[in-house]
């Protein structure tokens, strides 16, 4: 999880983007290109069950990193981020999370933070 004064000091690195109540922020199984702070608000983290439905992982809320496993692994997401409400997200496409994971080293403990506790 991320702090006021990490999420300000990263602000460079990506862009503001809102998203409304029930917006997709991304959904499972599409290929990852960026990852996600959450600067106000709260996501939903949804899994596809298979039969149609989708179960409730988790909520994250502000400071809260998402979309880092797809990056990681290079690959697809691994579930649907949703806003439960009108939310703020810090958009970090993948070079810069690279480049962060390079030189901050705040950002990697807030990643392998993100990892552990999800």
């Amino acid at each position: 999880m991320a702090g006021t004064a990490s999420l300000d000091r990263w602000k460079k690195y990506g862009t503001p983007r809102d998203f409304a109540e029930g917006d997709f922020v991304f959904l499972e199984n599409e290929q990852g290109e960026e990852i996600y702070i959450i600067k106000k608000g709260e996501i939903a983290i949804l899994k596809d069950t298979g039969d149609g439905h989708q179960v409730l992982l988790g909520t994250r809320g502000k400071g809260h990193l998402i979309g880092e496993i797809s990056l990681l692994r290079d690959g697809k997401r691994t579930a649907t981020a949703q806003a439960v409400e009108k939310t703020i997200l810090l958009v970090i496409p993948r070079n810069e999370f690279w480049r962060l994971l390079e030189t901050e080293h705040a950002f990697q403990e807030a990643v392998i933070q993100t990892l552990i506790e999800h």
